[in-house]
């Protein structure tokens, strides 16, 4: 069975891309590990969460609802539709791939700050490169142990997200047990570069956000937009020289 599994009254999670052994991770609330207010405090009352894929769960939709002021839930099958239209609360439903929600977010007008997500490891890549375009305050979501180290070590998930291990989750303690070990990760997405007037930060985010301009030119571009921003004034001649002669980065 699926289920919300608490580390105390304030601070708790889903985790159910399988089934767990036993119905949790834990035979008992003792064996749960400490988890500090400052590693994880998702701080969802009264928000606005997007529930990407209910692998989540029917039942922990129910939960979500009574905690959050609105849901989201983004689910692929129309299998679990007689089943989620059952829930009470202020749920918004969608079906459709999880990943042209997200892109067509502005769109489509939906509006949240909070994303929760127990998703298929094949999305959750392609999933975190939308997320670097995507307007969000906190995610929540199981991912491979593997790719949780990226998301801490990489320097182009380092420029967009403070993010931190909540928990590590042997993958034998889930059923059935996949080849991976995996973890529940929060991420926190940082703030605009050209707002907190962090030079090297922005133009390592704008290299990252043209893929196809020569580094050269995407520094100088982006030195030019970063100097607009704070006011001050930069030609483009000027900037080119400043990318020539030092290292802006």
């Amino acid at each position: 069975m699926r289920k919300f599994i608490p580390i105390n009254k304030k601070r708790w999670f889903n985790a159910a891309r399988h089934r767990f052994q036993g119905g949790g991770l834990w035979e008992s609330p003792y064996d749960q590990p400490e988890v500090s207010n400052e590693e994880y405090q998702p701080q969802i009352f009264n928000q606005d969460i997007n529930q990407m894929s209910n692998d989540i769960g029917v039942d922990d939709s129910s939960e979500i609802t009574k905690k959050a002021g609105k849901v989201i839930a983004v689910e692929i099958d129309k299998t679990f539709a007689k089943d989620l239209k059952q829930i009470p609360g202020n749920i918004q439903l969608i079906f459709a791939d999880a990943l042209g929600v997200l892109k067509n977010k502005k769109t489509d007008r939906l509006k949240f700050n909070k994303i929760v997500g127990s998703l298929p490891s094949s999305i959750i890549e392609p999933l975190v490169n939308i997320l670097v375009k995507t307007d969000f305050e906190t995610a929540v979501f199981l991912v491979p142990l593997k790719f949780s180290y990226k998301l801490i070590k990489q320097p182009i998930f380092v420029d967009y997200f403070d993010t931190v291990i909540v928990m590590k989750v042997p993958r034998k303690s889930f059923y059935p047990t996949p080849k991976a070990n995996w973890a529940l990760v929060k991420m926190i997405k940082k703030p605009d570069p050209l707002k907190t007037g962090e030079r090297a930060r922005f133009l390592r985010q704008y290299i990252y956000s043209h893929p196809k301009a020569k580094t050269e030119n995407a520094l100088t571009e982006g030195l030019v937009r970063f100097y607009r921003a704070q006011g001050k004034s930069l030609t483009k001649k000027q900037a080119k020289t400043l990318v020539v002669t030092q290292n802006p980065l």
